[in-house]
């Protein structure tokens, strides 16, 4: 089981300091102090990088946000990509193409 702090940002409710648990293809969302908000398969819940920190959590229809105090952990649970084509919203893959340009060039 794998454990991630951070705050969920829910339509109509304050942002909530949660700890979301991943194990066993289920995910589980429980704020402070132990209030339970939620359980998910992983099979059946939309998990989307929308910035570095930020991630989309799409539980049965639901849209929330979650802000990850160690979103690589996060992604890597959760089995998040990040596009690093040049075109991805994160822009690194324009950053390491321009540098391997240079690099090649001999600058």
């Amino acid at each position: 089981m794998t454990q991630h702090s951070g705050i969920l940002q829910r339509p109509a409710a304050a942002d909530t300091p949660v700890v979301i648990r991943v194990s066993d293809g289920k995910c589980t969302i429980v704020g402070a102090p132990g209030r339970w908000i939620g359980g998910w398969s992983l099979e059946k819940t939309k998990f989307n990088r929308l910035s570095v920190r930020e991630f989309e959590i799409s539980p049965g229809g639901e849209r929330w946000v979650f802000v990850s105090d160690d979103p690589a952990s996060f992604a890597d649970a959760v089995g998040v990509v990040v596009d690093l084509r040049s075109g991805s919203r994160f822009g690194l893959g324009e950053r390491v193409r321009l540098a391997r340009e240079e690099q090649s060039a001999g600058r």
